[in-house]
């Protein structure tokens, strides 16, 4: 394989750095790509008239299906691969992603077929959510099986590991999808609304004690890939108890991402039994985090359920897997051990949530039922200040007494409706109210608590656009209306309102720059590469589709605007009849502009014509790093970085920034990363690799 300098465009796509353990996993689905040469299939396959191929005919096939990033026949894959192109394979720098790419597309890989014996380690299914594999070490012990559960929900998790442990990222916001009446039945609240976290590598653990293990390392959450048995077992719980251990901090980590709790809260009271949780088994801390208090059998519905689950819904902080109230192929629950666990029939220990499968209006996930969880650590933990050592944490983003918010219990209330997505609008006394009429937006959100028969809509929206990223909340209780915006003064809390939420990548491909100039005689340069050749489709209705991105595009811009007014304006926009326009993030904005053409703009002016007055700039939707006066934008010859706000002609300026919106997958706030083991790393989410270290300038 060739490695040669990226185009801005393809730079764009990268985070801003590759850690040491970097992010698995998350295949690209194989039905968005076209297929691979029919000349590699047939010589994998062993039918074609070459027995021997010289390895520059290897060489050329391969790359050709690399370039495709196409999904593999199944029926190669289950037929084995010729012993030439294992040993080729196993050898050959060019041809051994070809392995990696065959099990990312390939839903039914196998590990030790002869395709993968020399080239990759192993290949495993994720249940239906695609194929996960790990070029060079496959997760020992429970690896594999935690991939499956937490791969079922993704993209709102990432998950990678190394030797001994496997990390988990999330921003801990439950999916409004699969979760629509958050916090919900809830008739002990404490004031506590759910906001992100950030637990992920890029943050650094808030806790504040050297002693921890976690005290400055990675905010995620880790998992032994091979739990440890202790010397005897650690309690958590005892039904009736006022002295367990783990009342702060998560006891298990959800298949979702979110934390589960002790059963007892940080008072020693249960808080299922007096009303503190939702109908899903959550609530709100201290910090505005949600998090379970039981297991949460409503995740089992991605395994199969309600009732049955054949992969666990959650996994305790000691590396041993939670399952449902029934065993994994749906037969009664056997009996269980003082910890909460056992091991039978070649399943390996693991514990249960306890409860019955009886439903009910109440209870549709099963009944819970004391002690709703394991007991006992059966696994090595490190109990540090009352909570499980080394696991992420999260710190406050509004302080108690603030705002009208007080952290304390509101007699007589119950949360009997949660909206989010929703529409807010601000009311002539500055306060924000449901718009009914308005757009609904993810990062709003709006709770109904009713006290005393009186119902009171709390209401909070996210920016994430501008610097400083700020949290409104408008709270109302019996007597009282208070707005507050608050503003995070540390970089943990800045992480909570990263600017973008979980999703999957909004790009299905990242396309080739269109240069085909070559200006040096060194092979290696961006035109001597065809990926992905730019591809678009004139809809005869105002809108451009890019056949390789997935994206819709405005075909004639905006117009003229300064940036705030371009990101307002983006709900009124109804090209093509279409109500979900957005600014580009900067890298979608670049992928529509051709490197090969000049002045005086390097698009393709059949698709995106530069109208008169015509445009020297055009805004995308990102605020340049810290910065509260400039945005990532983008010029008329492709150049990429950041401006000022100010130059444009309706702030005063003497520039034409425009508006050219966008439609499709939103964006997300980080990709899928892999460490190859060799000094690369792989973006699943583009299909590129890069090198780990930057080479030395020159």
């Amino acid at each position: 394989m060739k490695i040669h300098l990226p185009a801005l465009l393809v730079a764009c796509s990268i985070a801003s750095a590759f850690t040491a353990a970097a992010h698995d996993l998350g295949a690209p689905h194989g039905d968005r790509a076209a297929a691979p040469p029919v000349e590699l299939v047939d010589l994998i396959r062993g039918s074609a008239a070459i027995s021997a191929p010289d390895s520059s005919t290897v060489k050329a096939l391969t790359e050709r299906y690399l370039s495709t990033s196409g999904p593999f026949p199944e029926a190669v894959e289950g037929t084995g691969a010729p012993a030439w192109f294992a040993e080729t394979a196993a050898n050959s720098t060019t041809t051994r992603a070809l392995p990696m790419k065959l099990a990312a597309s390939s839903p039914t890989a196998k590990p030790g077929s002869a395709l993968f014996a020399k080239a990759a380690s192993s290949a495993f299914s994720l249940g239906g959510e695609g194929v996960v594999s790990n070029l060079y070490t496959p997760p020992s012990g429970n690896g594999t099986l935690m991939a499956a559960s937490f791969g079922a929900f993704k993209p709102r998790v990432r998950f990678f590991w190394d030797s001994t442990t496997f990390y988990e990222e999330s921003d801990n916001m439950p999916d409004n999808t699969m979760m629509p009446n958050l916090m919900v039945g809830i008739t002990s609240w404490q004031q506590q609304v759910p906001l992100p976290a950030a637990y992920f590598a890029s943050v650094t653990n808030p806790e504040n004690s050297s002693g921890s293990l976690g005290f400055g390392q990675p905010n995620y959450w880790r998992l032994p890939l091979v739990p440890t048995v202790a010397a005897s077992p650690t309690l958590i719980f005892t039904p009736g108890s006022t002295t367990n251990n783990f009342q702060r901090g998560a006891i298990a980590l959800a298949s979702n991402g979110i934390a589960i709790f002790n059963p007892a809260n940080n008072t020693g009271r249960v808080s299922y039994e007096i009303g503190e949780l939702d109908t899903y088994g959550g609530h709100c801390g201290l910090a505005d985090d949600y998090h379970y208090h039981i297991i949460p059998m409503h995740l089992s519905s991605r395994f199969g359920g309600p009732l049955t689950d054949d992969k666990p819904v959650a996994w305790a902080l000691d590396g041993y897997p939670i399952y449902g109230y029934v065993e994994p192929d749906g037969t009664p629950r056997q009996t269980l051990d003082s910890n909460g666990g056992h091991d039978h029939n070649s399943l390996g220990y693991h514990y249960h949530a306890i409860g019955t499968n009886t439903v009910d209006a109440t209870h549709p996930f099963g009944t819970p039922q004391s002690p709703y969880t394991m007991t006992s650590f059966r696994g090595t933990v490190v109990n540090f200040g009352n909570q499980v050592d080394g696991q992420p944490e999260v710190g406050a983003l509004r302080a108690n007494n603030t705002g009208g918010y007080t952290a304390q219990p509101v007699a007589g209330a119950s949360i009997t409706a949660f909206k989010n997505p929703v529409a807010l609008s601000t009311d002539g006394s500055g306060h924000l109210v449901e718009n009914t009429s308005g757009t609904p937006s993810q990062d709003s959100f709006l709770m109904r608590v009713r006290i005393g028969g009186v119902d009171y809509d709390e209401c909070w929206k996210i920016n994430r656009s501008v610097n400083p990223r700020t949290l409104t909340i408008t709270w109302r209780l019996a007597g009282a209306t208070t707005t507050t915006t608050y503003t995070p003064g540390n970089a943990t809390a800045i992480a909570r309102l990263a600017p973008y939420g979980m999703a999957a990548a909004s790009q299905v491909k990242i396309p080739d720059t269109s240069q085909v100039t070559d200006t040096t005689t060194t092979f290696g340069e961006d035109a001597d590469y065809t990926l992905n050749a730019q591809s678009f489709t004139d809809n005869a209705n105002g809108t451009i589709t890019d056949n390789i991105t997935g994206l819709m595009w405005q075909k004639v811009d905006n117009g003229e605007s300064t940036w705030e007014t371009a990101v307002a304006n983006a709900p009124t926009v109804t090209t093509g009849g279409y109500t979900d326009w957005r600014l580009p993030t900067p890298s979608e904005l670049h992928s529509i502009f051709n490197q090969n053409n000049g002045a005086p703009v390097a698009l393709n002016t059949t698709f995106f014509p530069n109208a008169s007055p015509v445009a020297e700039y055009w805004w995308s939707s990102d605020v340049y790093g810290t910065s509260t006066t400039s945005v990532w934008c983008a010029n008329a010859g492709s150049g990429l970085g950041g401006k000022p706000k100010a130059e444009t002609i309706s702030a005063g300026g003497a520039f034409r920034y425009h508006a050219r919106y966008v439609r499709g997958t939103k964006p997300t706030n980080a990709h899928n990363y892999r460490n190859n083991g060799d000094g690369t790393i792989s973006d699943l989410d583009t299909n590129l690799m890069w090198t780990q270290i930057p080479g030395p300038a020159t």
